[in-house]
C-alpha cells in the first residue's frame, strides 16, 4: 500500500487529473478500495481519485451501494 500511495502522490505532483485504482481479491493485492482512495486523499490536493473496477459477485450489494456515493 505504502508504494502504491506513492504513485499517487507523484501522479497528483506532476499533474494527472485522475487516478484510478482497482479492486482485486487476490492474497497478494489489496481489496478495499475505498479504504484507499480515503488513504490517498489524506496525501493529495488536486487529483481525482476513482474506483475503477468493483467485483460486483464479491462486493456486498447494500454496502457498496452506500460506499460508493459521492463524498460531496
Amino acid at each position: 500500500m505504502k508504494t502504491l500511495l506513492g504513485e499517487v502522490e507523484l501522479a497528483d505532483r506532476v499533474g494527472l487529473d485522475v487516478f484510478g485504482i482497482s479492486e482485486h481479491h487476490r492474497a497478494e493485492f489489496l481489496d478495499a478500495v475505498s479504504a484507499v482512495i480515503l488513504a490517498a486523499a489524506a496525501r493529495t490536493s488536486n487529483i481525482r481519485l476513482t474506483s475503477a473496477v468493483t467485483v460486483l459477485s464479491a462486493a456486498n450489494a447494500g454496502g457498496f451501494s452506500i460506499s460508493s456515493q459521492p463524498l460531496a
